[in-house]
């Protein structure tokens, strides 16, 4: 379980956020936290209170909701989420996901608030001309 929760936090980093993204809204829908930004959107999906998926689909990207990262069937828990003037959260029993509005970043901490993972660089488009 361990290793598909880190396999799962290692392919968002591909996925994550730029300097310049910032979170326009976002809502919490179904058990998925869509999040708006300025050139895309975030869907964090909670499977369970120790395992997160997040998708990040740029504008005008079609996203396809089928996870081929994670096997499993979401479980319905207990998750919350707190949105504050400069961040905002999901809360499972196990994991929040903290994310900071302007510039957009993604943390990722365990319910001892212990830091976990923080996407740095995120995601970047290359062309290949």
């Amino acid at each position: 379980m361990k290793k598909l929760l880190l396999l799962l936090f290692i392919t968002s980093l591909s996925f994550a956020q730029n300097a310049n993204r910032k979170l326009l809204s976002h809502t919490w829908k179904n058990d998925v936290l869509q999040i708006v930004t300025s050139d895309g959107n975030y869907y964090i999906k909670p499977y369970s209170d120790k395992i997160i998926e997040t998708s990040f689909v740029p504008t005008n990207e079609t996203f396809n909701p089928e996870s081929h990262a994670v096997v499993l069937n979401p479980i319905k828990g207990n998750y919350k989420v707190v949105d504050s003037k400069d961040i905002l959260s999901l809360f499972s029993d196990g994991i929040v996901v903290s994310i900071k509005k302007s510039p957009l970043q993604i943390s990722y901490l365990n319910k001892n608030s212990q830091l976990i993972l923080s996407e740095k660089n995120g995601y970047t488009k290359v062309n290949d001309s």
